[in-house]
């Protein structure tokens, strides 16, 4: 019998072990690659499955304006344009689901007859009955009215800007940020979830969130309400009665008490910034914190370090201030 010589006998068991490594390491390789592949197609099929559209539609006007305008998904932005018409700018975006191959076809039919009606100065938009045509569609509008155009909006999702109206103003969102400015009427602002900016109102405000901040400048003479049930509150330029109420959130106020506040959060400081004239009683009090105040005041009943009750140059307006957990600061 042949004996092979020593270390022989293994070099094509040898080439095989290096063939298997090798192969082992393309494989691990190409285990790579695979996913790569499956990310680029899966992009590919993701880019195959949405659709997108547009439409720009300019409608003519001779009075005061009444526009209702109102979108499941996607964001609304409306502003001062010219007085005798209202021009509208609708994005259309459409996710295709497996089951269904018409998307396309049904953004082109609302492309072709977009969901606005006129009925003579009062404008619909976003209203339709055919709720199939809309299902998995997204449509955001850009909206130039006249700047007496009374407004009633409202998105699913989506955030909204409504600036340079006299208004009224009457704007909801179920999820998303509401900023308003320059608004010269009353304007009423609520949203689920989202802050609410409030710029330069004129009128009457009154603004709630669900959670998120609320912050007011007011140019006018008129009340505020605001509440929140997760979120800090902040109103500048307060010359009548106010009250604003915060779950948990601190309080920034500004302004002169020519009516009754109302001021409560559960946890969380007030501050407050009275002009040098502000006349008022005041009941302040906190169940954890202190109270300071830089105003003269004359005592209704003894003062502690979380109660004082009192009279400001004379009184005037009542000034309720409550904070579960926080002090208050009154300058």
């Amino acid at each position: 019998m042949t004996r092979l010589p020593p270390g022989r006998g293994l070099e094509p068991f040898q080439g095989y072990a290096v063939l298997s490594v090798m192969t082992f390491r393309l494989v691990i390789a190409a285990g790579f690659a695979v996913p790569m592949l499956t990310s680029t197609a899966a992009c590919g099929l993701e880019a195959q499955t949405r659709a997108e559209g547009m439409f720009d539609r300019t409608l003519a006007v001779g009075g005061p304006v009444t526009l209702d305008i109102r979108t499941g998904s996607g964001g609304i932005e409306i502003r001062r344009g010219p007085a005798e018409s209202i021009r509208i700018v609708g994005r259309i975006r459409a996710g295709r689901a497996w089951f269904s191959a018409d998307v396309e076809e049904r953004v082109r039919q609302i492309e072709a007859v977009p969901p606005i009606a006129q009925d003579g100065d009062t404008i619909r938009v976003g209203r339709s009955g055919d709720d199939s045509l809309f299902r998995n569609v997204s449509i955001s509008y850009e909206v130039t009215v006249p700047m007496d155009t009374r407004v009633q909006s409202h998105t699913g999702s989506g955030s909204q800007t409504i600036s340079d109206l006299d208004g009224p103003i009457d704007a909801s969102t179920g999820s998303g940020r509401l900023t308003l400015r320059n608004i010269r009427g009353d304007v009423r602002a609520s949203t689920g979830s989202g802050g609410i900016q409030a710029e330069a109102i004129g009128g009457s405000f009154v603004g709630r969130a669900g959670s998120g901040r609320i912050d007011v400048s007011q140019m006018g003479e008129a009340d505020v309400t605001v509440s929140t049930g997760s979120g800090g509150i902040g109103v500048k330029g307060a010359r009548r009665s106010l009250r604003a109420r915060a779950g948990s959130g601190s309080i920034e106020l500004e302004g002169r008490p020519a009516g009754n506040w109302d001021v409560e959060t559960g946890s969380g400081g007030v501050r407050i910034d009275f002009s040098e004239d502000s006349a008022f009683e005041l009941n302040a009090r906190t169940g954890s914190g202190s109270i300071n105040m830089t105003h003269p005041i004359s005592l209704v009943d003894s003062r502690s370090r979380t109660r004082l009750r009192g009279t400001v140059r004379g009184g005037g307006s009542r000034v309720d201030l409550s904070t579960g957990s926080g002090s208050i600061q009154i300058d």
